[in-house]
């Protein structure tokens, strides 16, 4: 049994730093389980990287 992260899962579907690592996880046989806050958590870093916080302090 596995618990995914939010973090794992963005990955599965987003290409960027750990994605092929993330899709060996989703690839394996094993039982995986998550938090009950998984979809409001995966949500919340869609819209991060949809739109990221700018850096001018505003």
């Amino acid at each position: 049994m596995i618990v995914i992260d939010a973090s794992v899962a963005v990955k599965w579907i987003v290409r960027e730093a750990h994605h092929e690592i993330a899709l060996g996880i989703f690839d394996r046989e094993w039982e995986r389980i998550a938090p009950d806050l998984i979809l409001p958590e995966v949500a919340t870093l869609k819209t991060y990287l949809q739109d990221p916080p700018s850096n001018d302090g505003a």
